[in-house]
């Protein structure tokens, strides 16, 4: 049997919910109690960490991922920084 890695998470109150997130991978969940919020996070956390045979998945492949400033990448996509700011 494999070991459990050791997990660690926080949980803050956000609004009237309880928000936990785990600090290793990043997986959050929440509830309506800071008990349900951990309670949710380790079942999420069970799931994220089933074999990845058992688990969906596809591949997606793109070697065209822009690197570079924000701005930059603004500039290459013909958008504008004022799209992206609070009113």
């Amino acid at each position: 049997m494999m070991s459990r890695p050791s997990l660690y998470y926080i949980v803050w109150k956000e609004g009237k919910f309880f928000v936990s997130q785990c600090l290793n991978v990043d997986i959050s969940s929440f509830g309506s109690t800071r008990a349900e919020a951990i309670a949710n996070l380790n079942e999420v956390m069970e799931l994220y960490l089933e074999e990845p045979s058992s688990m969906p998945h596809e591949m997606i492949e793109n070697k065209e991922i822009p690197l570079g400033t924000f701005r930059s990448i603004l500039r290459q996509s013909q958008m504008h920084a004022e799209a992206f700011e609070e009113s």
